[in-house]
């Protein structure tokens, strides 16, 4: 299933060595770029005005019509019924639209209802399905993307045959790992689909695209029954065939209002050493005997200390590969990034990635609901930032170098929106970041205006799509620092939340809600809790004892808010759990902490 560590076999150790890109020179990493992974599925997520087209619009018009009012494009994908020429329709186009700040609605215009087309409907859907993935794969459509069908109006007479093959459809690309949708005329197959949304008898489509010309520029419409796509699933395409130009430049367009914010579920969208899944958690940490080490919670309990059998020297990093793989990576033996894979609930061999070459520092993680994975690390003979990237369709691809003058452990972060943000504490102790657009390449480094810090800075992305970044101040006393980042705004900061620090804060952001938890000068468990408005409201000392070293937590899709861990001062692993408005009691895991 595309795991970081997938050819382990019998047992021993995998090595994923140079054998790719040529041995690794002595004393030096060599880069390579990584490749371009495919797009997120948010690209398809908008509320908000688009237009769509029957030719694709080249990249000079819509650079001109990012003036417009207009957020997201359709445009045809493929399918014997579509009408005009797309010779603008590139996988480059693609990306240069969705790094430009583009959304999209990928239509596919097959056989239709009006035309008799449709002779054998099941296996007819279920081909069409099929193509559209295909074509929509090759442009950079990952999976999760919901994908349109085109259904033009058709006569009553049609209705059964036309339910059958987009019910086929359906099916066909949530068995190919896509989301469905449906374009067509309120009157004939939105009407019907809405009269046959609760009967079972057909896969209803994830989301609803609506063509009712009445000039609204909403997603109300009669023929929808109360809880039918009602949470943000709806398009509506309420004029057509106007032109408008905006720039100098015209296109003959429908307009669309869409209103549509389909989950993702999967990806691990900030750094840590901890997870939390559905089906329970896990911690990981380098013990006293450089061995990683971890523990397990399936229930109201913890597991006792689980020897992972691998050397470590470095913090562990773990993301979430789909809903229940976890790929777990770290600075292992020679110096090189390791990782070691759970996989349909069974741990496989560690494997050695000897392609990323020795690391200067300790790996961070982050990985896409695509199951596309990015792990940063400093060099280790040079002080840039460097980063490695595990895709589904290419395997592991790069070191690539980034830049820049890193005197801490990045902290990478994806937001909701699909961008890449990774943060660092410069050598002049200045707050920096390199950021990757969806579809777009690596920006250069660039100082964020922060002022000096003391000590490496820790972000966390929050469901708006701003990123918050945190750390300890220079000066004594020693407050929490933050720099608040948010899409299309200047960033702010450096803000002064105060608590008195005395090692480097760990943010959160879960079920809704975000925290900072540090240790403070005290020695106890602090937290910053986040306002539900926004911002953050004052300190608060946590009674959980006293902590050795600063906290992490968990991040995932569990049902907890917050599952916090610490080193005890006997050097035992503790851990608390925020589920509604109660703390649990500090809990000993066990286990020596290195």
């Amino acid at each position: 299933s595309g795991a970081a560590g997938s050819g382990a076999v019998n047992g021993e150790a995998a090595d994923y060595g140079a054998a790719d890109y040529g041995a690794v020179p002595a004393g030096a990493t060599p880069a390579f770029p990584v490749s371009a992974a495919a797009l997120p599925a948010a690209v398809a997520n908008y509320r908000g005005l688009g237009f769509d087209a029957c030719a694709t619009p080249s990249a000079g018009y819509m650079r001109a019509w990012q003036r417009s009012p207009y957020g997201a494009v359709g445009i045809y994908i493929g399918g014997a019924d579509r009408a005009c020429d797309q010779a603008n329709l590139t996988p480059a186009w693609v990306r240069g639209q969705a790094a430009a700040g583009w959304h999209f609605i990928p239509l596919y215009a097959g056989p239709q209802a009006a035309f008799g087309e449709i002779t054998a409907p099941a296996s007819q859907g279920t081909k069409a399905a099929q193509h559209a993935v295909a074509h929509a794969a090759a442009l950079g459509f990952g999976p999760q993307t919901p994908l349109y069908y085109d259904m033009e109006a058709y006569p009553a007479a049609a209705a059964s045959a036309a339910l059958r093959f987009l019910s086929s459809w359906t099916a066909e690309l949530h068995a190919l790992g896509y989301r469905s949708g449906v374009y067509s005329s309120s009157q004939s197959g939105i009407a019907n689909l809405a009269q046959q949304y609760f009967g079972h008898h057909y896969v209803m489509p994830d989301v609803i695209y609506d063509a009712l010309w009445n000039g609204a520029p909403n997603t109300a419409d009669s023929v929808y029954e109360a809880g039918e796509w009602a949470h943000a699933q709806r398009l509506h395409q309420y004029s057509g065939n106007i032109v408008q130009s905006y720039g100098g430049a015209s296109i003959d367009i429908d307009q669309d209002y869409l209103n549509v914010a389909l989950p993702d579920p999967g990806g691990t969208s900030q750094a840590a050493p901890a997870i939390e899944v559905r089906s329970g958690s896990s911690v990981f940490y380098a013990g006293a005997d450089h061995q990683l080490w971890r523990n397990d919670s399936a229930g109201p309990g913890w597991s006792a200390p689980i020897d992972m059998r691998t050397a470590i020297t470095s913090a562990p990093s773990v993301v979430t590969v789909g809903t229940a793989q976890l790929d777990v990576f770290y600075r292992g033996a020679g110096g090189y990034l390791w990782s070691v894979v759970r996989a349909g609930g069974v741990w496989g061999a560690p494997a050695k990635l000897a392609n990323m070459g020795i690391l200067g520092g300790q790996p961070e993680a982050v990985a896409q609901p695509n199951d596309v994975i990015d792990v940063f690390w400093k060099g280790s003979h040079d002080d840039h930032m460097w980063v490695g990237q595990y895709s589904p369709r290419s395997g592991w691809t790069g070191p690539q170098g980034l830049g820049g003058s890193v005197a801490s452990t990045p902290s990478p972060v994806e937001t909701s929106a699909g961008d890449i943000d990774v943060f660092f504490q410069g050598s002049d102790g200045n707050l920096w970041g390199v950021t990757r657009p969806v579809g777009g390449g690596w920006s250069r480094p660039s100082d964020l205006g922060m002022g000096i810090m003391g000590g490496p800075a820790r972000a966390v992305a929050l469901q708006d799509g701003g990123v918050d970044v945190f750390w300890r101040g220079s000066t004594s006393p020693h407050y929490v620092w933050a720099a608040f980042l948010a899409p299309g705004r200047r960033t702010r900061g450096p803000v002064r939340l105060n608590g008195s620090i005395s090692l480097s804060p760990w943010p959160v952001a879960a079920a809704g809600t975000a925290g900072v938890f540090f240790r403070g000068t005290d020695g106890s468990l602090w937290v910053i809790p986040g306002r539900s408005g926004g911002g953050w409201a004052a300190p608060v000392r946590m009674r959980m004892g006293k902590l050795a070293a600063g906290p992490f937590a968990a991040v995932g899709t569990g049902t907890n808010q917050y599952e916090v861990f610490w080193r005890g001062p006997d050097g035992s692993l503790r851990e608390t759990t925020l589920s509604g408005r109660s703390w649990t009691p500090p809990q000993d895991l066990h286990g020596q902490v290195g």
